[in-house]
């Protein structure tokens, strides 16, 4: 269940350095990449949340920080939903705190 949650959770980051170039050229983002992404970390969230609730406890920290980078990219959707300008600032501590989740998540497993 982690293995399947870092492949998905690498696919959003991915997914998400391609959005957050295009977003520092000032180019539109495509919903197909926004929805991939989303998805793509959402259902690894789930299976983090799943496999912590049955007693992965080394888990909490990264849950935590994927819960605050979810959070975050709730807010960014919001702005891409309302077709107004990304703030930068808060795409990129979207991508720090998630990439540091990822990190985090790596080493409780290996």
């Amino acid at each position: 269940m982690i293995t399947v949650s870092l492949v998905l959770f690498a696919v959003a980051a991915i997914v998400g350095v391609a959005m957050a170039v295009r977003l520092l050229r000032k180019q539109q983002l495509a919903w197909g990449s926004t929805i991939v992404h989303g998805a793509a970390a959402a259902a690894a969230l789930v299976l983090v949340l799943l496999a912590f609730l049955r007693g992965e406890t080394r888990l909490g920290t990264p849950l935590a920080l994927f819960v605050v980078a979810a959070l975050g990219g709730f807010v960014l959707v919001s702005f891409h939903l309302r077709q107004k300008p990304h703030p930068i600032p808060l795409a990129v501590v979207h991508g720090l705190v998630a990439a540091t989740g990822f990190v985090l998540l790596l080493l409780a497993v290996i």
